[in-house]
């Protein structure tokens, strides 16, 4: 670090271990006195909490999707890379193969429909899951 002619050493030395954590991203806090940090994490008043369960819901999981589901999207996910959208059942199939899908994935892809360019993972899965 390069020596400040405002403070002297020791001083300079203080900040730059004041600072090196949120200059080079630390996982301790970079604020050292009390009244400088944000307020509680907790919901504000009249907000759910992030965890709170909610009604016909397994915890952890999308909205209108069962643990089970939600387990089968992110597998079909990890077989499906980004840059094929948009793109139609071969170049997913593609994809899938590419990164080496296991069969039950592949099986799964061949049933989408002929012809249709499908946007995002979105849509593909709206089309198998039906």
């Amino acid at each position: 670090m390069e020596e400040s002619n405002k403070h002297n050493r020791r001083i300079d030395e203080a900040m730059a271990d004041q600072d090196a954590s949120f200059l080079h991203g630390a996982p301790v806090d970079s604020r050292l006195r009390e009244d400088l940090r944000t307020e509680g994490n907790g919901p504000r008043p009249g907000q759910a909490s992030a965890n709170a369960e909610v009604a016909g819901r397994e915890p952890g999981t999308s909205e209108g999707l069962s643990a089970e589901e939600v387990a089968e999207r992110a597998e079909l996910a990890t077989y499906i890379e980004g840059h094929v959208f948009p793109g139609d059942k071969h170049a997913l199939l593609r994809s899938a193969t590419d990164e080496n899908a296991p069969q039950p994935i592949i099986s799964l892809l061949k049933k989408l429909p002929e012809g249709q360019t499908f946007e995002h993972f979105q849509e593909v899965w709206e089309s198998v899951s039906q």
